[in-house]
């Protein structure tokens, strides 16, 4: 046991530690720079945000703050700054672009970090919306971003809209900071293209059309799945043979559709494509789902967006697919317009690559929805799309817009797919009032959303509309109007 005096003197020198403690941690709690301070009104599509809402801070597309709105329009946040004697970077420096957004989307304006401890008083008002991007490694090829499967660096995301004065948006994936936004762009449908880097293929559709629908969504995420060409590839093992080749082109219904493999071989006879009838619309052909006559297919290379010229390209289908290009090494666009009545069950478009002469076939499921018999056309025939039948003879007639013969159900058509009309704005205001009526020999044109796009359908007013297009249910398309002589639109 220690003497008296020597608990005494140790008592005393550790209490003098705890004080220098102390005052260390006070000093470096002072050394600690303050946030900045952010506060106003707050509007989300024209309305006051309500209490409960999110309010986000992000510098250079990261995050560094969150707060809640209490009072119903006002928004307060703190935003941190940068410690410098910390690694990495903790918050705003001066000048820093800074993003507030409400509920995810990005308001205006577009801010600065002002400095440490300083207070900004702004009003924040969301009116545009944002369209996230990503792009990750489908290591099994579902087309789905599953848990475990990460981002991908090096994949072109290119966002256009419809407006030909309006700028294209770009970005490269780099694999660690994505989901990547496009803030504040205007209300609409935009198209977004992915271009997958050297050695990788597209598992997702690309073009996607993406519409954010405001105020209930002010933003949306588009993600485009890639994978390893070489993952792709089979071994000499698994072709040995030519025999391949001949069972290929002889037998109409190859049967390997039947089982889908995560790792489906390319095929020697080239770039091999068919089209068949997804009765039961599983995206997967099935046993007994068989091939379909009158869809178009056409193929383009994929960095143009021009059309490979073949003496079969465009091509229509008769029944007896697969049908095979002989293609140099590339990545190619597979697009494909379904026969009349018939809507697509996955997608119109597919990306290929040939490598060494060979690729991965593509399958294009089509089907008629269940519906697509409640709306009558103005063929007497086209009540015969409801039926189960895989082949329809609707393939039969070369056009895909029947001529008008004034069987349309009126007055109260049932309207089913894209369905279009013209009419004559008397009072300007943008939108058909009860006493406007329909105009005559406006010419309306639908297209795709590729850049090179095709022409889907072609329509001259009669006043007889709406006319509607069931195949197009569920497509992204573009729709141009040219209006009559002596009007404007």
């Amino acid at each position: 046991m220690l003497p008296s005096f020597t608990r005494a003197v140790l008592s005393c020198l550790f209490g003098l530690a705890l004080a220098i403690v102390a005052a260390s941690t006070l000093r470096v709690s002072a050394l600690q720079p303050a946030p900045a301070h952010f506060t106003g009104q707050a509007l989300f599509y024209g309305t006051p945000v309500p209490p409960g809402k999110l309010i986000s801070a992000w510098i250079n597309g990261v995050q560094y703050a969150t707060s809640t709105v209490v009072t119903l329009g006002r928004y307060s946040i703190d935003v941190p700054a940068d410690d410098p004697d910390l690694s990495g970077k903790q918050g705003g420096v001066a000048g820093d672009p800074l993003d507030l957004k409400i509920d995810n989307v990005a308001a205006d304006p577009q801010l600065v970090w002002p400095g440490s401890g300083i207070t900004i008083t702004t009003n924040l008002t969301v009116t545009h919306v944002d369209i996230c991007v990503l792009a990750y490694d489908d290591a099994n090829g579902n087309k789905q971003h599953d848990s475990g499967e990460g981002l991908v660096a090096g994949v072109v995301i290119t966002v256009t809209d419809s407006n030909p004065i309006h700028p294209t948006w770009s970005y490269t994936t780099t694999g660690l900071a994505e989901p990547y936004c496009f803030l504040r762009l205007e209300r609409g449908f935009y198209t977004l293209y992915a271009r997958p880097p050297a050695g990788y293929i597209l598992t997702t559709q690309s073009p996607q059309v993406s519409s954010p629908n405001p105020p209930s969504q002010g933003w949306d995420l588009v993600e485009f799945g890639t994978r390893l060409v070489a993952t792709l590839t089979p071994t000499p093992s698994k072709t040995p043979t030519p025999t391949a080749t001949a069972s290929r082109t002889s037998t109409p219904t190859p049967t390997k559709t039947a089982t889908p493999t995560a790792t489906p071989p390319l095929n020697p006879d080239g770039l091999c494509v068919l089209v068949y009838h997804d009765a039961n619309g599983s995206r997967v052909r099935d046993a007994g789902e068989n091939l379909l006559a009158g869809a178009v297919i056409s193929v383009t290379y994929d960095v143009t967006g021009q059309l490979v010229i073949t003496n079969t390209n465009p091509y229509t289908t008769t029944g007896a697919e697969p049908h095979c290009y002989r293609l140099p090494d590339g990545q190619y666009v597979v697009k494909h317009r379904p026969p009349p009545n018939y809507v697509p069950s996955a997608s119109l478009s597919e990306s290929r690559v040939v490598t060494n002469g060979m690729a991965m076939d593509v399958e294009f499921g089509d089907w008629i929805p269940a519906n697509a018999s409640a709306t009558p056309t103005p063929t007497p025939t086209a009540t015969q799309s409801g039926t189960t039948t895989p082949e329809p003879t609707a393939t039969a007639t070369p056009t895909q817009t029947p001529a008008p013969t004034g069987t349309r159900p009126t007055p109260t058509p049932v309207l089913d797919g894209l369905c279009v009309l013209a009419y004559e704005d008397v009072n300007n205001n943008q939108r058909r009032d009860p006493i406007e009526s329909l105009l005559v020999g406006a010419i309306i044109t639908i297209t795709d959303q590729s850049p090179d796009p095709d022409e889907l359908e072609r329509w001259v007013t009669d006043g007889s509309e709406p006319k509607c297009f069931s195949w197009l249910t569920g497509m992204g398309v573009r729709v141009f109007e040219s209006p009559p002589t002596g009007y404007v639109s």
